[in-house]
């Protein structure tokens, strides 16, 4: 008889100690599952556009949909994309990551045609503005969409402002134009930028001996990274576009796909994610 309960005792012991491991491991992990950053929800309307010219070649994304603020220093944007030649068959891949703060634009240019008055601009983009951006004394101004139809509005660098619904993160490439806007992202020269000078899909760095400062670099802007003539500078010269789809994102054609990520690091979630048809 003895010999009979001596293993059930030593099963039930066994049964026991299993119990007490299971709610000992589930409490743990339910623990850390409770710690875990609770990633926000995002709804965006996405556009990507390239008509082969400054004007009219832009990336926005509009939030229509959001429970809070979600503060753009919580978030990285990942982009990636796959050109195809139809002629030659070859292949194009770009794209980038977009890290909160990291400067990713670099312009080097003068403001007015023929001045020896050259600076260096730089800073985060996508750029912000609308619901959620802060305006602050330092706070430059830029046309907006690619038209002066927008007029001038405030924006920040992406890591200085929050998401709401109404709020855009907005970039463009860098251009010219005969009557540029006050501290637009544009010259006044008329042959430097993105497809100017009726040459569409390329960026031309044209300068005049009248551009030329007092140091021999031309006035114009250079827009790959490289300290080759007529550039003469070696930092890394990248507009807006450059900065969210990569170098090579002027090879895009409308009807092509470029997939946009939102990241939400804290969390280490996906919160917002599509692929977007490039325009015209």
């Amino acid at each position: 008889m003895e010999d009979a309960v001596s293993p059930v005792v030593g099963v039930m012991l066994m049964l026991v100690i299993v119990i007490i491991i299971a709610a000992v491991v589930s409490g743990f992990s339910g623990g850390l599952m409770g710690n875990q950053e609770k990633a926000p929800l995002l709804a965006m309307d996405v556009h990507i556009s390239n008509n082969g010219y400054w004007s009219g070649s832009a990336f926005s994304a509009r939030v229509t949909g959001v429970e809070s603020a979600i503060p753009t220093k919580d978030l990285k944007i990942v982009t990636s994309w796959t050109h195809v030649n139809t002629t030659s068959g070859s292949r194009t891949s770009g794209g980038a990551t977009v890290y909160p703060n990291r400067k990713n634009t670099d312009l080097y240019f003068s403001w007015a045609q023929g001045s020896k008055n050259m600076g260096q601009y730089n800073g985060t983009a996508p750029w912000g503005y609308g619901p959620g951006v802060i305006a602050t004394n330092s706070t430059t101004l830029f046309s907006g969409e690619g038209s002066s139809t927008k007029g001038a509005v405030a924006y920040r660098y992406f890591g200085n402002y929050s998401l709401e619904v109404g709020s855009v993160m907005y970039a463009e490439p860098f251009g010219a134009s005969t009557a540029p806007y006050s501290v637009a992202l544009s010259g006044f020269s008329l042959d430097i930028g993105y497809g100017v000078n009726g040459t569409p899909w390329v960026y031309v760095t044209g300068y005049s001996t009248s551009q030329n400062s007092s140091s021999g670099i031309p006035a114009h802007f250079c827009p790959y990274e490289d300290n080759l003539s007529p550039c003469g500078i070696t930092t890394a010269n990248n507009d807006g576009m450059m900065a969210v789809l990569g170098k090579n994102w002027n090879d895009l054609r409308p009807g092509d796909v470029v997939t946009v990520s939102i990241v939400h690091t804290p969390s280490g979630k996906t919160i917002w994610q599509k692929e977007i048809t490039v325009e015209g």
